[in-house]
């Protein structure tokens, strides 16, 4: 969402720069031996203290990855019932020594200081990830994988982003546990009530969930996995399985709903606006339950007021959602300022679609088109340029409004009796007025302006305008399109001075042939 998010580090431990007392192969030689024999396992320790030497760190991963990794393989990391009590506590100082290198790696990722091991932490954990779900089984494998997602939440959103690129766009069952462990990781920082915490979360849950564009529509596009294919059971579909399409939409809808308590900010609200009608309500089994946020949102004003009533109308078009003060809503946001703002374009393009039924009543268009009218008079040129030809496709779009324009029954006594501080549009008496706002534009000091709203007064025979062409006009285009033009008739470049008087002979004679 614009700007790359930063880590919130949960320490500002650094690598060392020092030059290492040992070299990569070296590191590599202490990772055969501790594989060689268990008496060697003390290594590990020596191991996780060269993860924070900048020289060897790469190496010191890689081995420590293969270490644990086939460690899992072997069942080592695994107590049972006929291990003997030294034995369990050798597989308990394992755990700890593991736990303590997935804690590391955790801390890497989230770390802006040590950006450089971000990816190479993340692909180390991963791995073990991959590991425990192939010798331990789902559901260790998955809290793993749970606490990669808290860290990525926290951390930058270049590792964070390409998390999402290498292993969620690529495994379908990612997917469905990510989506799992957001609403979990939302929920707890909803409920602990911890405002800082929240927002943080916030903002990397955002992000992660808005960067997913892959998404499994029906069983059958199921078919990448990342962890061992799981039994298609009868508790397991009831449950929620990876395998069933029905349950990745389930919980992307938990997780959706999870994250948007959350606190939000003006940014976040728009990101997540931008794409709801197209990648998250198609998505969801309920996208009713997202009436709550979007009432939120048109409460934050502005674009982000726009932006909410455009996930509103998407609801009522596909949904049968009933919605009825939708459009007065819409009407309460034709301001001032809604002309010199940045989203106008975007503003213009969406209040288009929302007026394009023809069974809206005529009062309610009128009451628009009256409206945009008459905020045309303080507009700058450029949104002029794009108003004018809106109103003229609204009117084509619904002649009941066209006495707006030709009236031969208003009388010369005519009075406007729009009123413009009603806040129902159908209550404005709009039908009833004129738009005599366009024809003082007729006159407007800016050429284009002046003639593009000179077709109001003109037969309307002339097709609908392409919007697209007026929308994103600006003062710089303007001008450039001035000093651009060619000129048809050269302009004077010499003038013959002005003097009152007739020569220099007679200087103090105001007309000449008069004595007194």
């Amino acid at each position: 969402m614009g700007e790359k998010r930063k880590a919130l580090a949960p320490s500002k431990k650094k690598v060392k720069s020092t030059k290492s007392d040992v070299d990569k192969p070296a590191v590599a030689d202490l990772a055969e031996a501790v594989l060689e024999s268990t008496k060697n396992y003390n290594k590990i320790v020596t191991l996780l203290g060269y993860v924070d030497d900048a020289e060897v760190s790469e190496e010191a991963i890689a081995s420590l990855v293969k270490v644990f990794g086939v460690l899992i393989k072997r069942g080592a990391l695994k107590t049972s019932k006929s291990q003997t009590e030294a034995q369990k506590t050798v597989v308990t100082w394992l755990r700890n020594q593991y736990n303590r290198f997935t804690e590391m790696l955790l801390s890497i990722i989230q770390n802006e200081e040590q950006e450089e091991l971000y990816l190479v932490a993340l692909s180390a954990f991963m791995k073990l990830v991959k590991a425990e779900a192939k010798y331990h089984g789902e559901p260790p494998a998955n809290r793993l994988f749970g606490n990669i997602i808290n860290a990525l939440a926290k951390a930058s959103s270049t590792v964070a982003d390409n998390f999402v690129d290498e292993y969620i766009e690529q495994y379908d069952d990612l997917r469905y546990h990510l989506y799992n462990h957001v609403e979990s990781i939302a929920t707890r920082a909803y409920e602990n009530k911890d405002l800082k915490t929240a927002k943080v979360l916030s903002d990397g849950l955002v992000d992660m969930l808005i960067s997913v564009t892959s998404f499994s529509e029906n069983d059958e596009e199921i078919e990448s996995f990342y962890f061992p294919v799981p039994e298609m059971t009868k508790s397991a579909i009831k449950q929620g399985s990876a395998l069933k399409a029905s349950s990745h939409k389930a919980a992307f809808q938990r997780a959706w709903l999870s994250v948007l308590r959350l606190p939000l900010t003006v940014d976040q609200y728009k990101a997540i606006l931008i794409v709801l009608h197209k990648r998250i309500i198609p998505r969801m089994s309920k996208p009713q339950l997202l009436m709550d946020f979007l009432t939120d949102a048109y409460n934050s004003g502005g674009a982000v007021a726009l932006l909410a009533l455009n996930g509103l109308f998407s609801l009522m078009q596909q949904y049968n959602l009933d919605y009825p003060d939708f459009f007065t809503k819409l009407y309460a946001l034709f301001d001032s300022s809604i002309m010199h703002a940045r989203y106008r374009s975007r503003f213009l393009r969406l209040v288009d679609l929302f007026l394009s039924s023809s069974h809206l009543p005529v009062a309610i268009m009128a009451s628009f088109i009256k409206r945009m009218a008459r905020l045309s008079l303080h507009a700058p040129p450029s949104a002029i340029i794009a108003v004018v030809p809106f109103i003229y496709n609204q009117l084509k779009r619904h002649p009941a409004c066209m006495k707006m324009i030709h009236n031969p029954d208003a009388g010369n006594d005519y009075q406007d009796p729009f009123d413009e501080q009603e806040k129902d549009p159908l209550r404005t008496n709009a039908l009833d007025s004129s738009l005599w706002e366009l024809a003082t534009l007729q006159t407007h000091y800016h050429p284009n302006v002046a003639t593009l709203a000179k077709i109001m007064s003109q037969p309307f025979r002339k097709p609908n305008y392409s919007l697209e062409d007026f929308y994103n006009h600006t003062y710089g285009q303007l001008i450039q399109a001035e000093l651009t033009k060619k000129i048809r008739s050269k302009p004077a470049l010499e003038f013959e001075e002005f003097k009152m008087f007739d020569d220099d002979e007679s200087p103090n004679v105001y007309m000449s042939g008069w004595t007194w």
